[in-house]
């Protein structure tokens, strides 16, 4: 099976994701309310088929990186002056026990 799509995983109040999903869109996949990490409180950027990348020579490689990596800078960086509320961060709250 090819994947190729990328996208942002996280709470659907995660600020970080909100702002990552900005750059690189939102994973449409339900099943991720079962992973460890947005429940909890954490976002994920998943990417699949990375052929793209390993198709362009070295210095444009190095600059599409070096992008990708200046887009998730400035995601963080916009989350700055939010306050989460109290025992959250910017990506979510846990809530690892909410299902159990």
């Amino acid at each position: 099976m090819k994947h190729t799509r990328t996208g942002v995983i996280s709470q659907d109040d995660s600020v970080l994701g909100a702002e990552l999903a900005k750059s690189f869109g939102t994973a449409q996949d339900g099943t991720w309310r079962e992973l460890a990490v947005p429940r909890c409180g954490g976002a994920v950027l998943e990417s699949f088929d990375s052929s793209t990348l390993e198709a362009m020579d070295a210095a444009e490689r190095s600059e599409t990186v070096d992008g990708i990596a200046r887009d998730i800078a400035a995601a963080v960086s916009a989350t700055a002056a939010v306050t989460p509320p109290e025992g959250c961060s910017v990506s979510g709250c846990s809530r690892w026990r909410e299902d159990d």
